[in-house]
Formats: structure tokens, C-alpha cells, sequence
């Protein structure tokens, strides 16, 4: 989830050291946007962020590659760090 959250707030709190000084408000933004995602990507980030599951069983258990699944992730982490 710490890696979810990393891309949620961008770069440059990664770079300067403070992600520390993260609030409960960015959980509850990136909470809210999770929830904005469509049903197969909440999955996928339920799969491999909640249940710390492998990239090979995320993407078992969606039906696709594991490539697939990091390629989707990877989308899906773009789109929290813009909004």
C-alpha cells in the first residue's frame, strides 16, 4: 500500500524525505479515489496492495498475464499521482 500511497503523492515528497509528514487526509483522498477506479482495477489494487498478492497471482486471478496486471497497475498508479 506504501507504494500505492508513494504514487498517489508524487515524486517530489519521495525525493525530499517527507513522506513522514503525510496526513490522514492523503489516505482518505487516495481511499476515495480507489473507490473512483472501475471494478476491475479496485481489484487488481485489492489483490496486490491489500493482499500482497504476486503479480502472477493477480493476474490469475483476473483472467490475464502477470504482465498485463503490472501494465494495468502501472496505469492505474499514473492516474492517482495526476489527480
Amino acid at each position: 500500500m506504501e507504494a500505492l500511497l508513494e504514487s498517489y503523492v508524487g515524486d517530489e515528497l519521495r525525493s525530499n524525505g517527507e513522506a513522514g509528514l503525510l496526513t490522514r487526509e492523503s489516505w482518505d483522498a487516495l481511499h476515495r479515489e480507489i473507490g473512483g477506479l472501475t471494478p476491475e482495477d479496485r481489484r487488481l489494487v485489492e489483490l496486490r496492495y491489500w493482499d500482497r498478492r504476486t503479480w502472477e497471482e493477480v493476474g490469475a486471478a483476473l483472467g490475464v498475464a502477470d504482465r498485463t496486471a503490472r501494465e494495468r497497475d502501472l496505469r492505474i498508479r499514473e492516474r492517482l499521482a495526476r489527480r
